[in-house]
């Protein structure tokens, strides 16, 4: 949000947000598969896509219809952009390829930046199951996991320019998760390893202190946002992974104490809203008159944080409220046929801790 507001500092690290999300994501989807799998004997995919439908889709396509009439009534462009027309471009978002657009189209219809990472992420859901689902489980899936994320890690170095928004490079962080998420299965003993006191912390800080060397490096024109993803990309979601398998396996400390705080949580709960949202609230207050601003600029950015806070938020509550949590009680008659416990079971971890608790895992 705050990236994308072009506030100091926070902007040149913005696009972290997405790559813990992809990690959280990848982690979480293959360890909710792998209980399934050992609770069924399988995967059913039909009810797999049928809860990601539904948790996802509904709100989705109200912003893009949204969207979409927004662009038929003028508010857009109407001229080709690197092969793509406006046509096209509505297309790439209502069937989840938007990532693949031109960049120069978002210049045009900037409410739609931030969809590519939904994008990536459905085609994620696509696949990933269908891989889980006829590569046997323990060594060979894990062996598998480790050598694509290899295998990525090692072909981003050499791609110039760097495709940005492609499940096939920036995906290298939910594959990493996957990888992660499977180890633990296949290696119990990892997960005693990482509820250790202090990995959390550990973790915790040593992403906030590349954060801030890379931040000062880019600011300075060290890199350029191609060379931060082909260099320091791994190694932050190497620092994401351990922090949510850590946490997953009852961590306990004062890192799991701050995300478990209600206010955090229910921020969580509403996230998506949230990320959907903020680009609209952004645009309500780009309106604040440019005079105010003029003779009034710390008044002026003191009133824009408000309006793109509390709107955000308000759309995000709406949402989840109005239509989020009715599409939720129908996906839960998509839970796995022969298991009563849900898609958001995992097994009791001895340290307990907000991950193991459902709170992170309701989305």
């Amino acid at each position: 949000m705050f990236a994308h507001a072009g506030y100091p500092l926070i902007r040149e690290l913005g696009w972290l947000g997405v790559d813990l999300f992809f990690v959280l994501s990848g982690f979480l989807i293959t360890s909710l598969l792998i209980e399934e799998r050992r609770a069924t004997g399988g995967i059913d995919l039909a009810r797999f896509w049928g809860r990601r439908l539904l948790r996802l889709m509904p709100t989705y396509w109200l912003y893009i219809l949204g969207l979409s009439l927004l662009m038929a009534f003028g508010g857009g462009w109407t001229r080709e952009v690197g092969g793509w027309t406006p046509g096209a471009y509505l297309r790439s978002l209502w069937f989840y390829y938007s990532n693949y657009a031109p960049l120069g189209v978002w210049e045009y219809q900037p409410l739609g930046v931030h969809l590519w990472s939904l994008a990536v992420e459905e085609q994620f859901y696509v696949l990933w199951p269908i891989f889980m689902t006829f590569i046997p489980g323990g060594a060979a899936a894990t062996t598998a996991a480790w050598l694509i994320f290899g295998a990525m890690v090692s072909r981003n170095l050499f791609l110039s320019p760097f495709p940005e928004y492609s499940l096939d490079t920036r995906g290298v962080s939910i594959v990493l998760g996957c990888a992660v998420a499977l180890s633990l299965a296949h290696w119990p003993r990892l997960g005693a390893r990482l509820r250790r006191r202090g990995v959390v912390e550990g973790a915790a800080l040593g992403c906030f202190a590349l954060g801030v060397i890379v931040s000062g490096a880019k600011a300075n024109h060290l890199f350029g946002m191609g060379g931060v993803f082909r260099l320091f990309l791994p190694i932050f979601s190497v620092g994401f992974a351990v922090l949510a398998a850590s946490i997953w396996e009852g961590a306990t400390g004062p890192v799991v104490r701050f995300l478990s705080w209600p206010p955090l949580v229910y921020l969580g709960r509403i996230s998506y809203g949230i990320y959907l949202y903020h680009l609209l609230a952004l645009h309500l207050m780009a309106h604040i008159p440019r005079e105010f601003h003029a003779s009034h600029p710390y008044l002026s950015d003191f009133v824009g944080f408000l309006v793109f806070t509390t709107t955000t938020l308000a759309l995000a509550v709406l949402s989840y409220r109005l239509i989020e949590t009715r599409f939720l009680r129908l996906k839960a008659h998509l839970k796995p046929r022969t298991v009563d416990r849900g898609e958001d079971f995992h097994p009791p971890r001895p340290q307990g801790g907000f991950l193991s608790e459902g709170r992170l895992v309701q989305g």
